[in-house]
């Protein structure tokens, strides 16, 4: 299902969505200006940092690898365990300063092949130890943009100085257990200024 600026609650967590289905035209439409900063790029590598994680290394059923591929992040996942199982990919800004945005964007798509979840679970975490939980939903085996407001990450009070964002893929959340996404950019928008 794909919405155009709409607004979902799921479990206290509220997610924009917009449908993009021509890659071309939303990648020249967020090039770096007064409204938009790209924080990943992955057409041009070394261009960002990021990294994986998983809770349980030890868990030789689970795992996660990422990997630049075609001017993409390639995300393989799999979370399939007998226990509990999570893992992710990260973002990392050093103390970066989101103050001046309103909502950090992600052109995604999943893979038709491998299979995708429909819903990733996001976390972003500051400096000062704070964290905060969103999701993005929706996802299809097309290009999408998706945009959630920094608001929308309860618990984080002080954007001054963002350490990180994970995205994270969990046994008992993530359908199908094992899959793949790619991620073109990031990106932040700034927030509208009132004249």
């Amino acid at each position: 299902m794909i919405l155009k600026n709409s607004c979902i609650v799921l479990t206290g967590f509220i997610l924009i969505t917009s449908g993009c289905r021509q890659r071309g035209v939303e990648t020249a439409k967020y090039e770096d200006d007064n409204d938009y900063y790209t924080v990943a790029d992955f057409q041009t590598k070394g261009t960002q940092r990021y990294g994986t994680w998983d809770m349980f290394p030890g868990d030789i059923t689970s795992s996660v690898n990422a990997e630049i591929a075609d001017g993409s992040l390639r995300v393989a996942y799999d979370v399939y365990s007998n226990t509990y199982a999570k893992n992710g990919v990260e973002f990392y800004f050093d103390g970066m300063d989101f103050s001046d945005f309103s909502s950090i964007r992600f052109i995604i798509k999943g893979s038709k092949s491998a299979g995708f979840p429909q819903i990733i679970d996001l976390r972003i975490y500051n400096d000062e130890g704070e964290e905060g939980d969103a999701v993005i939903s929706g996802l299809s085996g097309q290009w999408g943009v998706y945009s959630v407001p920094l608001r929308m990450f309860r618990g984080v009070e002080d954007l001054s100085s963002v350490d990180r964002l994970e995205m994270v893929f969990c046994s008992f959340n993530t359908f199908p257990k094992t899959g793949m996404i790619f991620i073109d950019r990031v990106f932040l928008e700034r927030k509208r200024r009132r004249l």
